[in-house]
């Protein structure tokens, strides 16, 4: 694709490539996506960067911008990366933190309350988010990721099957029976995040079993791949969302790129606690995700 705007498949060998691919999406975003009125960051972009929605803010797009700004500040970009990583943890703070009952709302309209869901799925990205914050440098989102932490492992996992439940109410009296893979996907990749920015084997040892879980228990009872919906008691529900194929949280089927998605982690997994089962799992499901997708 000669003059096309997008990277050459050879720059994905080229590190310095890669970098430069990196600073042009965050120079893309920034100063425009920082919202100074309200706090956090301006949500809706057309594809030429025209803003269409200044009001919503997404727990899981605050928690994105805040990791791709750290990840910015992690490979020396300018200061402006570290400063708006840190206006993201802020916003956290403030105002997605239900300071009643704890936790984090999942939509904001501006900095009122738009849905007060406690989603397992964006308490993943939010530990994402602080970890690499703090991995960054930015002190004060320890006090976060620490937070958050607490609160997935006292509302959302579920000692008796080894994975976290799905979605809570705000004031954690309702529990949804939904139960899904995706976020506990996501909750893999924030606690090897987590680990590698504390060492604490805490977060190492809850990757693992999320890993070891999804890709060895829940693929054996789904024809060796990993299926997204489940019952209550972890089996596959084939039914949910059959004729819906527009939810982006909740997606029906055997999603390709999520089969690649847990071969990154077990890879991940392997560099800090290798076993065999690891890269041969990962090469399978990469396999059949290629095959399939």
């Amino acid at each position: 694709m000669e003059g096309s705007s997008y990277i050459q498949f050879d720059h994905y060998q080229d590190k310095g490539e890669l970098k430069k691919h990196i600073f042009k999406t965050l120079h893309f975003y920034y100063p425009a996506c920082i919202d100074e009125e309200k706090g956090g960051y301006i949500n809706g972009f057309l594809d030429d960067g025209t803003i269409n929605d200044t009001d919503t803010k997404h727990l899981v797009a605050t928690s994105r911008y805040i990791y791709i700004f750290s990840i910015g500040a992690i490979l020396d970009g300018p200061d402006w990366c570290l400063e708006a990583a840190r206006h993201g943890i802020q916003f956290l703070h403030e105002y997605h933190l239900d300071k009643q009952y704890n936790g984090y709302y999942f939509e904001m309209n501006g900095t009122d309350v738009k849905d007060a869901a406690k989603m397992a799925y964006g308490h993943a990205f939010t530990l994402l988010a602080s970890s690499i914050a703090y991995q960054a440098g930015i002190q004060e989102a320890r006090e976060v990721m620490e937070n958050v932490f607490n609160v997935v492992e006292i509302h959302f996992w579920d000692p008796e099957h080894g994975y976290y439940k799905d979605q809570w109410d705000a004031a954690w009296t309702t529990l949804s029976s939904y139960r899904g893979q995706n976020p506990n996907m996501h909750m893999c990749e924030a606690m090897l995040t987590a680990y590698e920015a504390t060492n604490e084997e805490k977060y190492l040892k809850k990757a693992y079993q999320l890993a070891e879980g999804v890709t060895q228990e829940l693929a054996d009872r789904a024809s060796g791949m990993i299926w997204e919906n489940y019952t209550p008691d972890w089996q596959p529900d084939y039914q949910f969302n059959k004729d819906n194929t527009k939810d982006e949280f909740r997606p029906f089927g055997f999603i390709p790129g999520h089969q690649f998605e847990w071969s990154k982690l077990l890879m991940w997994l392997d560099r800090h606690q290798s076993e065999p089962w690891m890269q041969e799992t990962a090469e399978k499901l990469f396999a059949k995700g290629w095959e399939q997708g």
